[in-house]
């Protein structure tokens, strides 16, 4: 995965192609309603369901559906059960909240997985008190069945969400500073949005990192317990008025770069007029019961070639490279925030035989870098842009003895608090 940048509406919606099980769900539906708005028949419609309580039936035809209303009294962990016997066949659910604002279901989850065709006999989610569900229960084929379905339900932890919660909306974000904070994605879907107003302007840099799960959920379901793939979007607040305007939706940067159980860490360079907005989710959005941990720094660094001119491709200070031994020259550095296109950092290389030179430039994840070598006259002699963010740039070159340039920049302009390493 790579950084990407746009909206978040267009990272959400890619989100949500892996979510093909939920418009399968609301295309059957349909059948409910001749109208539009058959969401809101299924709410009227729904059976009102209490924990613990014992809910059985069957389906009559094909694409028969149940569906129930349930309310928890308090954020924690829920457990649906259903019984499988001769009498009585596991059926699909599906976990619904209610959307105020679209007037739409938003989906949650389902005892359907994607390694296997058969249902789940005890599922469990994240669901936060107060707010009601819709609960849909299908033959796992859609088709009528002479067998029974029974389901209960039981609460297997409270008390699961962090203290930040109900920060999952952009009026409810909530204001952080330069401190290490804890949260979780307790509930299923769940994100965490973060406000940030900086007191100075400059370069920031972030880390989300999974931390270990709390000991206390140590017997609780394995699926409860599963590494978190963390994914960061800082939308930038133009006005500062704490409210995502409409004109303020496409001004987002998107950090995704690790898998389950890696850190994210990336930067931007913050204006103390403007705000900003941190979002913080799992990738998939299943309930998880893994905390991290988000730190947010400001970047005081100073550009190493600060007082070098550059004119065609000819630095006036360029940077040395250390020598550890006869055969290798390193240094690092750091992509700095500039006003301009960006950062690029000369160093100076002298060949000393005419030989084959290898050149290797190790990166952050949150840099694409490029590698560039040019002879003493500022011809470029060749250059190395081929891998993603993240990924080692590589140069191997035959030189003829000399002195040489190499330049090291990032392939979009973007700044790091993380050093780079040129060998």
């Amino acid at each position: 995965k790579e950084l990407i940048q746009g909206d978040i509406e267009s990272y959400l919606s890619k989100k949500e192609a892996l979510k093909e099980k939920r418009n399968e769900v609301i295309t059957d539906s349909a059948i409910l309603s001749s109208e539009n708005n058959w969401s809101e028949n299924v709410r009227k419609a729904a059976q009102p369901y209490e924990l613990g309580q014992t809910a059985s039936g069957y389906f009559q035809f094909s694409g028969d559906e149940d569906w129930f209303a349930f309310t928890p009294k308090e954020n924690g962990i829920y457990e649906f059960r259903f019984a499988a016997n001769e009498n009585n066949e596991v059926p699909s659910i599906n976990i619904f909240s209610y959307n105020e604002q679209q007037k739409d279901f938003s989906y949650l989850g389902s005892n359907l997985s994607y390694d296997s065709l058969d249902p789940k006999g005890c599922y469990q989610i994240g669901l936060k008190g107060g707010q009601t569900y819709y609960i849909q229960l299908t033959e796992k084929m859609y088709r009528p069945s002479a067998k029974a379905y029974t389901l209960t339900s039981a609460l297997l932890a409270s008390n699961t969400a962090d203290k930040f919660e109900n920060n999952d909306d952009f009026e409810k974000a909530t204001n952080i500073g330069l401190k290490a904070i804890t949260g979780n994605f307790a509930s299923a879907q769940d994100i965490d949005i973060y406000y940030f107003k900086p007191e100075q302007n400059g370069l920031y840099g972030f880390v989300i990192t999974p931390l270990s799960v709390p000991a206390k959920y140590a017997k609780l379901p394995k699926e409860l317990l599963t590494p978190i793939d963390p994914v960061v979007i800082i939308i930038e607040d133009t006005n500062g008025n704490k409210k995502l305007d409409k004109e303020e939706e496409g001004k987002g940067w998107i950090t995704d770069r690790g898998f389950s159980n890696e850190e994210e860490h990336g930067a931007f360079k913050a204006v103390k007029t403007k705000g900003y907005f941190i979002v913080t989710l799992d990738y998939f959005g299943d309930t998880s019961l893994t905390p991290y941990q988000f730190t947010l720094a400001k970047a005081d660094l100073q550009d190493e070639d600060k007082n070098s001119i550059v004119k065609n491709n000819i630095p006036s200070k360029p940077l040395p490279l250390k020598k550890p031994n006869k055969n290798t020259f390193y240094n690092t550095g750091y992509m700095n925030a500039t006003t301009n296109k960006g950062d690029v950092d000369y160093y100076v290389f002298t060949a000393n035989e005419e030989r084959t030179y290898t050149f290797k430039l190790e990166l952050p994840s949150d840099l694409d870098g490029v590698i560039s070598v040019y002879d003493a006259k500022g011809k470029q002699v060749e250059k190395a842009d081929y891998y993603i963010s993240g990924d080692a740039e590589y140069l191997k070159l035959k030189l003829k003895k000399g002195k040489y340039f190499i330049k090291v920049e990032d392939a979009f302009g973007n700044a790091s608090i993380n050093p780079y390493k040129l060998i």
